[in-house]
């Protein structure tokens, strides 16, 4: 929302300025973005506190490594990374559809072992 509070606002004055970024996308719609994806991965982590059906729809849309890809640190999109850590715990706590999913994902980060000849 703008600075009057209507929708889009922010975003409209930024394209009518002919402001962009590198990638061609103005800086308001960057930001709108980024901030809405962190607000989604809060609400996931929120909803998903002991709730079962809420860990098992995640499981069965394969929403896991969605959520894990953001469990990194995004300097353009602060606490992200924390929101995305809670969001991981809610979801497999009680849950061994997504502690599965977690399993299989850090079983191919391994790296193979050689032994030394």
């Amino acid at each position: 929302t703008g600075a009057t509070g209507a929708p889009g606002e922010a975003c409209a004055a930024g394209m009518a300025a002919g402001a962009s970024s590198a990638a061609g996308v103005a800086p308001a719609v960057e930001l709108e973005t980024m901030e809405s994806e962190r607000e989604m991965v809060r609400l996931l982590a929120l909803l998903a506190f002991h709730r079962p059906a809420v860990q098992a729809l995640v499981a069965q849309l394969g929403g896991m490594a969605a959520v894990l890809q953001r469990c990194r640190v995004d300097e353009r999109n602060p606490f992200i990374r924390e929101w995305a850590l809670l969001a991981v715990r809610n979801l497999s706590e009680g849950c061994e559809a997504n502690q599965r999913t977690i399993a299989q994902i850090e079983q191919l980060s391994k790296p193979a072992i050689r032994p030394h000849v």
